[in-house]
Order: structure tokens, then C-alpha cells, then sequence
């Protein structure tokens, strides 16, 4: 149970830890553009305070304020030294038949989906701006889809217990999102900063390292697995693998290389680690309703158990209210929060026991939270104005898919009108099969690319335009295998890809414009394995700030530099052009047909359905796209019980 708890938490309650790979690509923004000015740009594709950034909260709530480039304690790496240091090498396939066959990647590809936590949301409004006079809510997290399912829906009643809601099977002692008799509570992962890298310098040898003066010996975490198959039709087959890992006082080791011409280890240093289930108290306290009695002061109580980084929301008849939970390092003063430290114990977290793996967490009070505003929505996105990024986090620029949610909300009360839990609904559910790019950039693009002569680009942007008034839709509503607006869909995902290289790769260089793609892709979600995008991680905030400052309006935190064009107007608008005179003549088959799911029907219908990984003996079919949670609640209370 605490192993299963470990991987969950793990997963979807944290945030950071690529503090190597972000300092890897600053190194190469200098060698590109030199050291000031190398720097400068990175921290334009950083994002990690922009002020464009939407945010569930208005009020700001600092953290992580220290210049990425501060010296105290910096550890950035010797270039070229850096190498990887795996728990162990893959298993062969060759080796076992048991890694063959129907089943042979089930695990493979649970770690991948589980990877990809980014599509819960929840939207609550207040009781002032409800049409009921009580407050409304649609809750849910979104985690993959599976058969069987990942979550089970679970009802509990008893002494100090009485709740419904949905949780995972192996950790269900207690309801983990759902509601009471008079409450209702869920979340969404907040990708939070609570693990960083620490860079051990070694002694002895690399198994050595040193910590406070002293010279002390890695732990070396040894674990066997064997296992035998047992599929049908087949003969056993016994295999084996042997995992190795070493573990500092700071966590594992996951990368050797050099500082400053010695040798280092890199470390992943995480809040949670060695109390992943601590944070079953909070769930103790939500499951009991006479601890939540007390409405939001009870959920700030219950919040303050909780360690792992989730946004949660949370509603009675009166309130509604959000807390992002977590355990936050406070960082050593004056060093980085972006970049690998020294490990030498000079520069540990405030209050850090190596013994207890416990520190000095920033108090909950410094924690992006609110009470009773006149909405909130979460959908991943950034929490508050001023909570920086975490490092692995380059997505929070001007466009998030949040906003497609968030406006409709916001047209829902503007100017004293009441929202329904009807319209609470639908602000939720028509962003589900939104194209972001379409509902945000198009008429951006249009601007930019003008009025072209060919008749074929005028044609190519009528369609494309016509699709975003429409709402910009990745949908098939009357059932005829084929969306709606279907070719301007197809011509959107053609030309992405290439107008983000036109717009991009020419003043980046090809191996730097790669290198950034490593910590953001620019969300094509085509062109491979069929996959429903989820608009959560890409480069259309990037695209937004860069054409803007080109073409107006001026954009809040412009970047160092303008991109598109090296910063010519015609020049860029001839090199989009010409992108999307490339994307004319990419065929369906190159987007969507490179797959065994849709290689006879290459059409973005049959490429975005959301497929589940199949763990039994009998399959399900694919469903209709959608970018939504697996389990939802509407809510609206009209009494708190006794």
C-alpha cells in the first residue's frame, strides 16, 4: 500500500527536478547568443514569472524570488562532462518471452500515460454569482484511461468516515476526491517545485562523496526481479533483472559529471521522499465530517496534512475555497532555485535533517490559497502571480488552455448576472474538443500573414478562419466518422509543427531549437502513435509573445529579442507564409496514418479518440475525443448538516 501511495504521489504530487537539464540548455543559450545575452533569452523561454501567465488566484504569492544566476553555492555543470546514471539497463526483449506478446508493454505503457497527468480541472463558483444562491462546482481529475479503470468509485460510512467519491484500488481506505453529506472537495496536480538537484562532490572514489566535512559513503540500493510467465499457449519462461541504485543524505543519484573541474554526482532531492504516506491524515480529516464541520477553517487544517503539490477546491453551502498543498523547500539564501547546488551541506534546505528527511517547509499561509472569491479554476495551471514555475515547467506564458474555461465562466457572471450549474457545466465541458491553437492563436496568425496573393493560402486561411469562428472544435456531432471543419483540423496540425521551426529554428540554430524541445515540446501530437492531445504542454505562449512583439500589440514581459524574421516584419510574415505553403501539401497519411490504429483511416477523428491501455482479457473500443477529467462531480449544496 505504501509502495502504491509512493508511485501516486510520486507522479501526480510533484514538481522540478530538472535543474541539470535546465542549466545544460542555459549553457548553450550562451554559447549561441554569448553570456549576457545568451541568458537574457533563456530566461524568456524559462517562463517562470510571466506576467501574462493566467493564474487561479489574483493575489500574488512569492516564492522562489532568488535570480536563477545567483553564485552561492551554483553548481552548474562542466559542459560535456554531464552523463547519465541509470537504475539499471532496460531489459532485453530478447530475453524472455514474458516481455513478448499482447501484454509485453502493458507496463511500459502505464508509465507512459501515468507520465501524463495534465488534464484534471475543477471550476467553482461563488454563492453571490450562483443563480441558486449556494455555491456550484464541476470537480475532477484526470487520470488516463484504463481497463480495468485506474479509479474506483468508492462509498464509506462508519465512525469518524462517511463519504463517496473516487480512489485509487490498493490505497482505498479513504474517499481521495469526492464529497461528504455537505461538502464536496477535488483537485488537480500542480507541478510545484518541491524537488531539486544536489551536486555531491565525490572523495575517494565515486562511491564517495562529502557532506559537512566529512568524507561518507554512498548507500547502494540493491533490489532483484524475477518473474515467470504465465500467458496462455506459452511455456514458462523464468527471467530476472537486477535494479541498482545509490542514495546520498540529499536522495538518489541520477547523473555523474563535473563542477568546476571535479567530480560530482547529481542527486534528485524530493520533499516527499521517505513520507509519501503522510499525507494519508489529509485524507482522514476530509473523510470526516465532524472535523469538517467548520467549512473552509476545517480545509485549511485538512490542507495543512497534505504534502504532496495539488490544487484543491473545495465547496459547502456557503463557501467555496482552494489551497495548494505541499511541502516547499526554503532554499538556502542566496542560491539558485533553478539550478543544481552543492551538496556539501552548506547550502541544504532551511532546517534540513538528513536523519528524518524532514526541513523548515514554508508555511501553508505563504501557500497560493483563497476563500469566497467570485470564482476559481484550475486546469494545471499557473497558481498565483508570483509562484514561479518549477524548473521543469517552461509552459506558463500568456496562452494556457485554462483561459478557455475561465472566460466562459467569467461571461457567465459579468455584469451581475448569475451562472447556473448548467453553465458551470458547459464552461467546462466545450473546451473538452477546443483546439487551443484555434481559440487563442488563429486570429493572431491571420494578422500576421495578411492578405497573400495565392489564391491557395487566401483559401487555406478562409478555412482556417471559418473553423475558429465556429469555436475551433475537434469534433464529429452528427456521427459520420468525420469532424466537423475536418480539413481546416487537419490543416492546423500540418502547419504547426512548421510554422513553430519557421517562426523559431532560424535565429535559434537546429540544436538549440531541439535542446529547448527537451524541456517543452511544441505540441504536435501527431505523426507517430494515435494519442488525443491535451493543449497542456507546447509552444503557443512562445508563439504569441514573439509575434506580438513584432506586430502589436506589445506584450507584458517581452522577450530579449524578437525571433520570427530576426526581427523583420517581412521576413517573418514570408517565412509563415511559406510555412503554411509547406503544411498544404503534408497528406493526412504523414499526420495520422503512421500507426496500426488509423493507418486505414488517416483522419484526425480516428487519430485524437481517447484510448484506454488495455490490462484484462477483454478490450474496450476507443471514445470520441475529449480533453476532460475521468471522474466528475457537479455540485451544489443547499444546507450544511448539523
Amino acid at each position: 500500500m505504501v509502495a502504491e501511495a509512493s508511485l501516486i504521489g510520486g507522479i501526480f504530487g510533484k514538481g522540478g527536478g530538472r535543474e541539470l537539464d535546465s542549466a545544460q540548455l542555459m549553457q548553450s543559450f550562451e554559447k549561441r547568443f554569448g553570456h549576457k545575452a545568451g541568458r537574457r533569452a533563456w530566461l524568456g523561454f524559462r517562463s517562470k514569472n510571466d506576467p501574462e501567465a493566467p493564474t487561479t488566484v489574483k493575489k500574488r504569492f512569492p516564492y522562489e524570488t532568488t535570480s536563477a544566476f545567483a553564485k552561492r553555492g551554483l553548481a552548474l555543470p562542466d559542459p560535456g562532462s554531464v552523463h547519465p546514471a541509470p537504475v539499471a539497463p532496460p531489459v532485453k526483449q530478447s530475453e524472455s518471452v514474458s516481455a513478448q506478446g499482447e501484454f509485453g508493454n502493458v507496463g511500459a505503457e502505464l508509465m507512459r500515460d501515468l507520465h501524463m497527468p495534465h488534464a484534471s480541472n475543477w471550476e467553482l463558483v461563488s454563492a453571490r454569482e450562483s443563480k441558486t444562491g449556494h455555491p456550484i462546482g464541476v470537480l475532477g481529475p484526470q487520470v488516463g484511461y484504463y481497463d480495468p479503470q485506474i479509479l474506483m468509485e468508492m462509498d464509506v460510512h462508519g465512525p469518524g468516515i462517511d463519504a463517496r467519491g473516487a480512489t485509487f484500488p490498493g490505497v482505498n481506505l479513504y474517499v481521495l476526491l469526492g464529497h461528504g453529506d455537505d461538502y464536496a472537495w477535488s483537485a488537480t496536480t500542480a507541478t510545484s517545485d518541491n524537488v531539486d538537484t544536489f551536486a555531491e562532490v565525490l572523495c575517494h572514489d565515486k562511491f564517495h562523496y562529502r557532506y559537512k566535512g566529512k568524507c561518507l559513503p554512498m548507500q547502494e540500493l540493491d533490489r532483484t526481479n524475477t518473474w515467470v510467465n504465465t500467458g496462455p499457449g506459452t511455456p514458462p519462461d523464468p527471467g530476472s533483472e537486477t535494479l541498482k541504485a545509490y542514495r546520498t543524505v540529499h536522495g538518489i543519484v541520477y547523473a555523474r559529471g563535473k563542477v568546476h573541474g571535479k567530480n560530482v554526482a547529481f542527486v534528485s532531492a524530493r520533499s516527499t521522499y521517505f513520507h509519501e504516506a503522510d499525507s494519508a491524515l489529509f485524507f482522514t480529516k476530509m473523510n470526516n465530517p465532524h472535523f469538517m464541520r467548520h467549512g473552509p477553517g476545517s480545509f485549511r487544517k485538512a490542507a495543512s496534512f497534505m504534502n504532496f503539490a495539488f490544487n484543491w477546491s473545495y465547496l459547502d453551502s456557503k463557501h467555496i475555497a482552494y489551497y495548494l498543498t505541499g511541502w516547499y523547500p526554503q532554499r538556502a539564501r542566496g542560491t539558485s532555485p533553478d539550478f543544481p547546488i552543492l551538496g556539501t551541506g552548506k547550502y541544504d534546505w532551511k532546517g534540513y535533517n538528513p536523519s528524518t528527511h524532514e526541513a523548515d517547509w514554508l508555511p501553508l499561509k505563504r501557500h497560493p490559497h483563497a476563500v469566497d472569491p467570485r470564482y476559481l479554476v484550475s486546469w494545471n495551471n499557473k497558481q498565483a502571480p508570483g509562484w514561479a514555475a518549477a524548473d521543469d515547467q517552461y509552459d506558463y506564458g500568456p496562452i494556457h488552455r485554462q483561459q478557455m474555461i475561465a472566460d466562459r465562466v467569467r461571461a457567465a457572471i459579468k455584469g451581475g448576472k448569475k451562472a447556473s450549474l448548467a453553465q458551470l457545466v458547459k464552461s467546462m465541458e466545450e473546451p473538452a474538443t477546443e483546439d487551443l491553437r484555434a481559440v487563442k492563436l488563429l486570429p493572431l496568425l491571420k494578422r500576421v500573414i495578411g492578405n497573400p496573393h495565392s489564391p491557395k493560402l487566401r483559401s487555406a486561411l478562409s478555412t482556417l478562419m471559418a473553423w475558429q469562428r465556429a469555436g475551433g472544435h475537434r469534433r464529429d456531432l452528427n456521427r459520420d466518422g468525420v469532424y466537423e471543419h475536418n480539413r481546416a483540423v487537419e490543416l492546423m496540425d500540418a502547419w504547426w509543427p512548421l510554422l513553430v521551426r519557421a517562426e523559431f529554428e532560424p535565429t535559434l540554430g537546429k540544436h538549440l531549437y531541439s535542446q529547448v524541445q527537451g524541456m517543452l515540446p511544441v505540441g504536435d501530437h501527431t505523426r507517430g502513435a494515435a494519442t488525443a492531445p491535451d493543449f497542456f504542454a507546447g509552444w503557443w505562449g512562445y508563439v504569441s509573445k514573439d509575434l506580438r512583439d513584432l506586430f502589436g500589440p506589445k506584450p507584458r514581459g517581452a522577450y530579449s529579442r524578437v525571433y520570427c524574421g530576426g526581427g523583420s516584419k517581412a521576413k517573418c510574415r514570408a517565412a509563415l507564409r511559406d510555412s503554411l505553403r509547406q503544411a498544404l501539401k503534408v497528406r493526412p497519411s504523414t499526420l495520422y496514418g503512421q500507426n496500426d490504429d488509423c493507418s486505414g483511416d488517416p483522419d484526425p477523428q480516428c487519430y485524437d479518440q481517447n484510448r484506454a491501455v488495455i490490462t484484462s482479457a477483454i478490450g474496450i473500443p476507443p471514445a470520441p475525443f475529449q480533453n476532460r477529467p475521468t471522474f466528475q462531480q457537479t455540485v451544489s449544496v443547499k444546507k450544511n448538516l448539523p
